[in-house]
């Protein structure tokens, strides 16, 4: 009876032992639980470092994971797959850390394991093609994204990422038909708005870029970005007015990029508005002072308007710049010589036009420029009737096709017939002037 006691008194003492433990056990679980809770992952590791089971590693993992601490993370993980190579979950973290190192092969290894053993799963599918897409793998990525939308995974988010696909594959119907999809899921989706403009911009299908940019403007008007896309598909539409309008919006917005200051000028520019043109121009080149185009439009645009020695500066500094065509030096040389004139400069006017001639001996109307400057500038007729005479002889066989010239305010008549009269009045005046 007494050994009956002793051993009933031992069997009471070891179940509380037990229970004492287990319940140790799980207040430090529940303490854990708590410090993850808010976010406090030191003092959850240091409880941690006590529980080596299972349980405990893939806690840990999950912990050194939120730290982005991915390395730690990976061994932890490791270690809760040598208990159990099945955990699809512990695979997946696995291969989320991976992922994060930019180590997408190990990532891929472990992900395609998952799905042979889970060929259902959606999230893995999806996380299989997320990868392949980071990894540049962009068929095997087209895939996986395929077989989410048959498996039921119908967003957005799969047509925008199948249209990043096929435009990285240069299947450029197939990125607008899916980005037009994700569009139609979410209309405000600005990322797929900007990568399908770009594509129309390339492709150049102005109308379908500005059908595009200006639906979005209708639900956010104040996107810089699309509204710098909208303005420069109306300056390819040779809409000016309408793209100075949007640049000028962007440009109120605190954009004030280099894209829209540039374009900007050039829509100025091309408008024929040559003082704002020069201003933005200006500016734009200060930005990119090595930009040979954008010093040339510069000196074109000062030229056109009240600061003509400025645009002699810059055209002379854009002829400096470059080594272009001789057809192209020819013109810049000939708008150098332009501006000269328009600032009294005469014998700096004829020496660029005479450089524009050596560049490009087959141009008539140059012939015309020198002939008409020796003529009216330089005041040197017997110059002015050679290179007339030399037009002359450039005269085409179809007179139907020759250029026209205004001539007393309202008579039009051609190059030709202009300067056959000039010839006639200058020969007699050299007659007459030797008696």
């Amino acid at each position: 009876m007494r050994l009956f006691n002793y051993l009933h008194v031992r069997l009471i003492l070891l179940t509380g032992i037990l229970f004492l433990c287990r319940l140790s056990q799980a207040q430090v679980t529940d303490s854990v639980d708590y410090h993850i809770s808010r976010y406090n992952y030191e003092k959850a590791l240091e409880l941690l470092n006590q529980d080596n089971s299972k349980e405990g590693w893939l806690k840990k993992g999950l912990v050194f994971k939120s730290l982005d601490q991915y390395q730690e993370a990976i061994a932890c993980f490791s270690k809760c797959l040598a208990e159990d190579s099945t955990d699809v979950k512990v695979r997946i973290e696995l291969a989320t850390c991976f992922e994060s190192l930019n180590n997408y092969p190990a990532a891929l290894e472990l992900l395609i394991k998952v799905h042979h053993s889970t060929p259902e799963n959606l999230f893995v599918i999806q996380k299989l093609a997320n990868v392949y897409f980071q990894n540049d793998q962009f068929g095997q990525a087209v895939d996986y994204y395929q077989k989410a939308a048959l498996s039921g995974d119908t967003t957005y988010f799969i047509a925008k990422q199948l249209a990043r696909c096929y435009e990285k594959m240069d299947s450029v119907d197939q990125a607008i038909d899916y980005y037009l999809k994700a569009l139609a899921f979410n209309p405000a989706d600005y990322p797929s708005t900007q990568r399908l403009a770009n594509i129309f911009l390339k492709l150049r299908e102005i109308l379908n870029g500005l059908v595009l940019t200006n639906s979005f403007l209708e639900i956010d008007s104040t996107n810089t970005k699309i509204l710098a896309s909208n303005a420069y598909f109306h300056f390819l539409d040779s809409s000016y007015t309408k793209a100075i309008d949007q640049f000028e919006r962007c440009i109120a917005l605190n954009d004030t990029s280099q894209f829209v200051i540039k374009n900007l000028g050039y829509s100025y520019f091309k408008n024929e508005d040559y003082e704002p043109a020069k201003e933005y121009l200006e500016k734009a080149f200060w930005r990119d002072s090595t930009n040979a185009e954008l010093c040339y439009l510069t000196g074109l645009a000062c030229s056109y308007s009240v600061f003509k020695k400025l645009g002699i500066d810059y055209i002379a500094k854009s002829i400096d710049m470059v080594t272009p065509s001789p057809q192209l030096l020819s013109k810049m040389f000939s708008e150098l010589g332009k501006a000269h004139t328009g600032f009294y400069q005469y014998p700096e006017a004829l020496e660029a036009f005479l450089k524009a001639l050596e560049l490009n001996d087959t141009d008539p109307l140059l012939v015309f420029t020198i002939a008409s400057h020796y003529d009216h500038c330089i005041n040197d007729k017997e110059k002015a009737l050679a290179y007339y005479r030399r037009f002359m002889e450039t005269r085409p066989n179809n007179t139907a096709t020759e250029k026209k010239v205004l001539t007393h305010g309202t008579i039009e008549v051609s190059y030709y017939e202009f300067v056959q009269r000039r010839i006639e009045e200058l020969e007699k005046e050299a007659f007459w002037s030797k008696d």
